[in-house]
C-alpha cells in the first residue's frame, strides 16, 4: 500500500543521507531484493513502486547530495581519481578476503594494505551453512539465493578481474574501494546469519510439512487440505525450540564475527586516527575536499589556525561543526586569516556588522577583513541557494511521506 510504500522510502533515504557514494550501491540493492522477491507475474508493478520510494528517498536525502553536487566544480573532487585514490590501486587480492588479520590503516595496491577487508570466518560459514540447507528446505530457498548472489556480486568487485567492468563505467570509479563493495557482502551475509537463526525452526516445520504431505497422498485425490508452498519466517520463529535456540544461535554468532577485532586490540592497533587532531589533518589533506583555489595538492596550511596580518589578537574561543567564534583585539584595521577553506556559505559577523569573506590566493583558505575594534568574530556556515533548494525539496518529500501514511489511517478512520 502507499503508507508502506511512505515509509519504504522514509528508510531509503537514510542511505544517501548518511553515506551518497555508499547509496550507489546500496539503493541498487534494495531495488533488486524488491523485484526478486515480487510475486509471479508482479515483477513490473514492484519495479514501479520501488522505483517510486527511490526518487522520494532522493528528495528526502537531498539536503545531503544535492548541494555536493553543486559545489563539486569549485573542488579537486574531479581530479582526486588520480594518484592515491585512483581505483586501480584498490583491488583487493583473494587472499586477502579470509585473512584474520587485523589492521587500522590504510588500501594500498595489492596485498599491502594496513587495514583489513576480511569477510568474516564466522559469515562465510553462515552462508555456507545455509545455502547448504536451502537444498532441503523450499521455505529459506529463495532468500539464501538472494544471499549468495549479492555476496559473489562483492566480491567480484573488489577483485582484480572486475577491472574491464570499472573502465566501463568512469561516473562510477569513485565507488571502486573495496571497504564500499564489502558493504554488499555484509549486508547479505547478515541475511544468511537471520536464516541460520530460524534454521532449527524451519527444519522442524519442513518435517512436519512432510509428513502432512505423506498423510495427503494417502487420502488420494479426495483430500481437501492445501498445504503453503514457502514457510513464512515468524510462522517458523513461533516454534517453541526455535524460539529458545535463536538467541543462542545469533549470540555465537556475533561474538564469532568480533573475535578479530577483539584480537587486534591487544596489539598494536588503535584509533589514534578519529581525534579531532587527526580528523582535522586528514580534511586538509585530502585532495577531494580542497577547494579549486588551492595550487599545492593536499596543502596543510601552518602555523597559528588564526592569524592577523597586523597587530593585535587572535584566539579561538568557540569551535563547532558549522561554527566558530574568535575573539579578536586589533588597534587598526587588518585581516584575519583562519585555518578553514572558503566553502560557499560561510558567513562573517563582528560587532553587530555583516563582513565578507573571500578565499586566500593559492591556499583557499578563510580570510576576513577585519576594521579595528574588539570583540567576539562570530563565522557560520550557513545556506547557499542550492543548499536552500535542497532543504526545500527534502521537506516536500518528507511532507509527501507524512501525507501517504496519514491518508491510510484516515481512510480506515471513515471506513470504520
Amino acid at each position: 500500500g502507499a503508507a508502506r510504500a511512505a515509509v519504504a522510502a522514509l528508510l531509503m533515504g537514510a542511505i544517501p543521507a548518511v553515506h551518497f557514494p555508499g547509496s550507489v550501491l546500496g539503493l541498487p540493492l534494495v531495488v533488486l531484493y524488491a523485484i526478486f522477491f515480487a510475486g509471479r507475474g508482479r515483477h513490473v508493478r514492484a519495479l514501479a513502486v520501488v522505483a517510486g520510494c527511490a526518487a522520494l528517498a532522493l528528495g528526502l536525502s537531498a539536503f545531503s547530495w544535492l548541494p555536493a553536487l553543486a559545489d563539486i566544480e569549485g573542488t579537486h573532487y574531479l581530479q582526486s581519481t588520480a594518484g592515491y585514490d585512483n581505483y586501480q590501486n584498490h583491488f583487493v587480492d583473494p587472499g586477502q578476503l579470509v585473512s584474520t588479520r587485523w589492521g587500522f590503516g590504510s588500501s594500498m595496491p595489492g596485498a599491502t594494505d594496513t587495514m583489513s577487508f576480511q569477510i568474516g570466518w564466522a559469515h562465510l560459514l553462515v552462508l555456507v551453512l545455509v545455502l547448504l540447507a536451502a537444498v532441503r528446505l523450499p521455505s529459506i530457498r529463495p532468500l539464501a539465493i538472494f544471499c549468495g548472489l549479492v555476496t559473489a556480486a562483492g566480491v567480484f568487485l573488489m577483485l582484480g578481474v572486475s577491472r574491464p567492468l570499472w573502465a566501463a563505467l568512469p561516473p562510477l570509479q569513485n565507488v571502486q574501494f573495496p571497504w564500499r563493495n564489502l558493504m554488499l557482502v555484509g549486508v547479505a551475509t547478515s541475511l544468511a546469519a537471520g536464516l541460520a537463526a530460524i534454521l532449527p525452526g524451519a527444519i522442524l516445520a519442513g518435517g512436519k510439512e512432510a509428513g502432512s504431505r505423506r498423510k495427503s497422498s494417502r487420502r488420494g485425490r479426495g483430500g481437501s487440505e492445501r498445504l503453503p508452498g514457502v514457510l513464512r519466517a515468524d510462522a517458523l520463529l513461533a516454534s517453541r525450540p526455535a524460539g529458545k535456540i535463536v538467541p543462542i544461535v545469533i549470540i555465537a554468532l556475533l561474538c564469532g564475527a568480533c573475535l578479530p577485532y577483539l584480537q587486534s586490540r591487544r596489539g598494536e592497533g588503535s584509533d589514534a586516527d578519529f581525534t579531532p587532531e587527526a580528523i582535522r589533518e586528514k580534511y586538509f589533506g585530502e585532495l577531494k575536499f580542497q577547494p579549486i583555489e588551492v595550487a599545492t595538492p593536499r596543502f596543510r596550511p601552518a602555523g597559528p589556525r588564526a592569524a592577523l596580518a597586523g597587530e593585535g589578537t587572535a584566539r579561538i574561543v568557540h569551535e563547532a561543526t558549522q561554527r566558530m567564534v574568535v575573539d579578536v583585539s586589533v588597534p587598526a584595521p587588518t585581516t584575519l586569516r583562519l585555518h578553514l577553506f572558503a566553502s560557499p556559505g560561510w558567513h562573517a559577523r563582528f560587532r553587530g556588522r555583516d563582513l565578507p569573506v573571500r578565499a586566500e590566493p593559492g591556499t583557499g583558505l578563510l580570510l576576513v577583513d577585519l576594521p579595528a575594534g574588539a570583540g567576539d568574530l562570530d563565522l557560520s556556515f550557513g545556506n547557499t541557494p542550492a543548499r536552500l533548494a535542497a532543504w526545500i525539496l527534502s521537506g516536500l518529500s518528507l511532507a509527501a511521506c507524512l501525507a501517504l501514511i496519514v491518508r491510510r489511517k484516515f481512510l480506515r478512520g471513515r471506513a470504520a
